[in-house]
């Protein structure tokens, strides 16, 4: 008579019970990875995308004000040249900071300033945004190359800007970005596009 032999009852994986805690290692490995992924993404939004930039100084009022923040994009001139008018983010020659400036003359354009007004290719430039009616210095007539711009501040008599012999026109290269919106204070947001009025 033969007998039986029972078979061998198959091993159950033991699963994990619901709460259980990780390992301390394994958690120190995953905060590590949250965090270096997120200091690379703000790394490139920064970089590439979008920057917040404090306004520091007088140069540009009274458009803006120092302390106020803006929000620049940084691929808009990725895609087409800066135009007349724009307010921009660039670097001056030999120096790692930041200034706020806006667009003036552009590539192959004749710039000068005379009798207290600038003067584009013999034109006077229509600039309500400016800070004083009269600028009270002089420029000879200056070509803008190709792939540069005239950068100047809105307060005219107080800014280190394109008119003056240590920066020049600046190459298009030299911008980091378009300054669009005031965002702080929150009593303060508003556009920094300008549209000159036809006519």
């Amino acid at each position: 008579m033969n007998q039986s032999i029972p078979e061998r009852a198959p091993m159950r994986r033991q699963r994990k019970q619901p709460g259980a805690k990780k390992p301390l290692w394994r958690e120190i490995v995953e905060w590590v990875v949250l965090f270096a992924g997120a200091y690379l993404l703000a790394t490139l939004i920064s970089t590439y995308i979008f920057q917040i930039i404090p306004v520091m100084g007088e140069s540009m009022t009274p458009t803006l004000q120092s302390g106020e923040r803006m929000f620049v994009t940084k691929f808009t001139y990725y895609f087409r040249e800066p135009e007349r008018h724009e307010i921009v983010i660039t670097h001056y020659p030999e120096s790692g900071d930041l200034f706020v400036k806006r667009v003036v003359g552009l590539p192959g354009e004749t710039i000068g300033v005379h009798d207290g007004q600038v003067y584009i290719d013999g034109e006077p430039l229509e600039e309500p945004y400016t800070r004083e009616d009269t600028i009270y210095y002089e420029m000879e007539d200056t070509v803008i190359p190709e792939g540069y711009v005239f950068v100047m501040g809105d307060n005219r008599n107080d800014s280190k800007d394109s008119h003056s012999s240590s920066v020049g026109p600046l190459p298009l290269s030299d911008l980091v970005g378009k300054a669009q919106f005031v965002i702080w204070p929150l009593n303060a947001i508003r556009s920094l596009h300008y549209t000159p009025q036809a006519g």
